[in-house]
């Protein structure tokens, strides 16, 4: 059985043979609980659905904690997140990890770590923001053109991203890189 999509507020339910009738203007991409996009076909009673692939986001808020498992264990158990993604150290501590929610994701670490990125949010607080683009050398060249500050160069990751660090007029901590998040685990 299909899940109940929600579209605008309304909620639609499915039956075996079908989504059930919704309005013209609402057909085409209806969403479920879980924010996955279906799309649809057929009259006002709709005939078939099928999930619709999302795009990676590209644009990620980034959270450091004090007891960063512990946050994971919020986001997931009380929050409703999905835990995509969690690396640790050998001693337990969480290194990154990504959770979804919808078609959304945040990462997150644990605050003391090391590194360009660690020292940058040593000064300047607990949230950054990561956005994937496709060049982060022609980024990084757009950017310094326009006076931003640049914490790193663009510098290849042992992961596989090349990416880098600058600092907004207001102080707060942005890194670009080639990093793709992949939502599903």
């Amino acid at each position: 059985m299909r899940p109940s999509l929600t579209a605008r507020g309304k909620r639609f339910s499915s039956a075996a043979a079908g989504l059930a009738w919704a309005p013209a203007c609402l057909r085409g991409r209806l969403s479920d609980p879980g924010g996955r996009l279906w799309a649809t076909k057929g009259s006002d009673h709709m005939t078939e659905s099928t999930p619709v692939e999302q795009p990676a986001p590209t644009v990620c808020p980034v959270l450091l904690y004090r007891d960063a498992k512990a946050a994971v264990s919020t986001l997931t158990e009380a929050f409703g997140f999905t835990a995509d993604a969690v690396y640790e150290d050998e001693d337990g501590q969480v290194l990154h990890a990504e959770l979804s929610y919808g078609n959304g994701t945040v990462m997150l670490g644990s605050q003391g770590g090391e590194g360009a990125f660690a020292e940058a949010m040593r000064e300047d607080g607990t949230t950054a923001v990561f956005v994937t683009v496709p060049d982060a050398d022609a980024h990084h060249d757009r950017a310094k053109a326009h006076g931003v500050e640049i914490i790193a160069p663009p510098t290849d990751q042992d992961y596989g991203s090349r990416d880098y660090i600058a600092r907004d007029p207001e102080g707060n901590v942005w890194s670009f890189g080639t990093y793709a998040v992949q939502q599903g685990g």
